[in-house]
């Protein structure tokens, strides 16, 4: 039988079955641990760590909008799920207004703008007729600032 997965032999859903059984230990550990400490405790509830888990799942798609997309091509786009607080979720609209200014509703952060800078390589599809694009370390980086703004505030 082939795993669904991987289009391989079932061994090897057994042993992805046996990484993840490890990983979930690991993350019990760890729970425990931190709510041994009065400190820390609040911080492992399972509302709090799903909240940090949306955020942090906000700000990689977030981050590959912008490292995924020349800047010419961005269109609007929609991310599910952003958490506002630990027990309400909206989707958040990003709308390029300019070269670098885009909108962002409804507004998750702090304050009524944001500047995130970030650097990389433009990578093109290799000629037709070729084997292989030109080798990525070749490329210039070149840095990218834009200026993500409030649209409407939701509180």
């Amino acid at each position: 039988m082939w795993c669904c997965w991987t289009r391989s032999p079932n061994r090897m859903c057994r042993r992805r079955k046996k990484m993840l059984a490890g990983e979930e230990a690991r993350q019990e550990r760890l729970k425990y641990i931190l709510r041994a400490d009065k400190d820390s405790a609040s911080k492992v509830d399972e509302s709090n760590l799903m909240h940090s888990y949306k955020q942090l799942q906000f700000f990689d798609t977030l981050a590959l909008y912008f490292n995924r997309i020349h800047d010419g091509a961005r269109e609007k786009a929609v991310f599910p799920h952003v958490p506002m607080s630990a027990n309400r979720d909206v989707d958040v609209t990003i709308t390029q207004m300019s070269e670098d200014c885009y909108e962002v509703s409804p507004w998750p952060f702090y304050g009524e703008s944001l500047e995130v800078s970030f650097e990389g390589r433009y990578m093109q599809p290799a000629a037709s007729g070729t084997k292989t694009a030109p080798e990525a370390s070749t490329l210039p980086i070149e840095k990218q600032v834009v200026t993500l703004s409030v649209l409407d505030s939701v509180g």
